[in-house]
């Protein structure tokens, strides 16, 4: 058997950090590339870098010159995430009011060891996302009643946010360095009501 090499080319990649704090605190690493070469690349497996640094092994199916492609190259051993509650509060109607209200606050601690990045400064961006819960009942409103940094209003994220109630945040986080997201959400309901959470 011999191998020949029959073209070579170089794929511009996008590194994306990702993180769902509340159902895992692992930052998982994406790239997104387009196909630019002429040739079709055929399934296999990928070796990805970001300049000189090794980001990890990706499958590749079949992908046609100009299609675009996904590489998930897995957990990020380079940031590490926190959750912390820190509100947890239930207040009963107001004076001449019929509606109760439940607080719940979260701070999301991010710490970058030192990942490889494109930057300059060596920090990177850490999409964070969050889901805020949706009613059933048309009497129950929530809201966020802070956010620090504010939720991201990317159009990327529009349709997630309207349909889903999923909140994104993209956190610059410096190397060696650490970032902290603080959000708060209030639950409004009838007095008379039982607020169940699934």
């Amino acid at each position: 058997p011999t191998n020949v090499l029959v073209g070579q080319a170089d794929l511009a990649v996008a590194v994306q950090r990702t993180v769902v704090p509340a159902l895992d605190t692992t930052v998982w690493l994406t790239g997104r590339a387009k196909n630019t070469s002429a040739y079709t690349l055929l399934p296999g497996q990928a070796s990805v870098f970001l300049g000189q640094d090794f980001l990890g092994r990706a499958s590749v199916d079949l992908v046609q010159p100009g299609a675009e492609l996904t590489l998930h190259l897995g957990a990020d051993p380079f940031v590490e995430v926190e959750r912390t509650r820190t509100e947890d509060m239930e207040k009963g109607p107001g004076f001449l009011s019929s509606q109760a209200s439940k607080l719940e606050g979260w701070r999301i601690h991010v710490k970058n060891h030192g990942a490889p990045t494109q930057a300059k400064d060596g920090a990177v961006e850490v999409i964070v996302r969050e889901v805020l819960p949706r009613p059933r009942d048309e009497r129950i409103e929530v809201e966020i009643s802070k956010a620090e940094p504010k939720v991201s209003t990317d159009e990327r994220w529009k349709q997630d946010r309207e349909e889903k109630g999923i909140q994104t945040w993209v956190l610059r986080v410096p190397k060696n360095g650490a970032a902290d997201i603080r959000w708060e959400y209030t639950i409004g309901y009838p007095k008379d009501a039982r607020v169940v959470r699934e």
